[in-house]
């Protein structure tokens, strides 16, 4: 059990049953979530720094938990880079984490 905190209240990562939405059916390998990862977190710091306007200052704390997500996909980046089932596991919980964080973002 991996118990997470979310915006949708106490879930388990480990349930597969939370993994819904179109883009996991695309995530299947290492690569592709890593790749997804990637660009998902680029585009949250573009959205806070230019997209936000007069908001900016709305994303102060966000950005700092951003920051910590993003310092977590690079310490991992390489290391959770073969296709195996933890690596996949790991990339998978970490999207979600990432999405949660950055559900508010438009």
């Amino acid at each position: 059990m991996d118990l997470f905190y979310s915006s949708q209240g106490e879930l388990d990562l480990d349930d597969p049953t939370i993994y819904r939405g179109a883009y996991w059916d695309e995530l299947k390998t290492v690569n592709d979530m890593r790749a997804y990862a990637w660009s998902e977190v680029g585009k949250s710091f573009v959205y806070m720094d230019f997209f936000s306007g007069d908001m900016s200052d709305c994303y102060k704390q966000q950005r700092v938990r951003v920051c910590k997500l993003a310092q977590e996909l690079a310490d991992n980046f390489h290391t959770a880079q073969d296709d195996t089932v933890a690596n996949r596991e790991w990339w998978k919980k970490f999207i979600f984490r990432f999405n949660d964080e950055v559900e508010n973002q438009c």
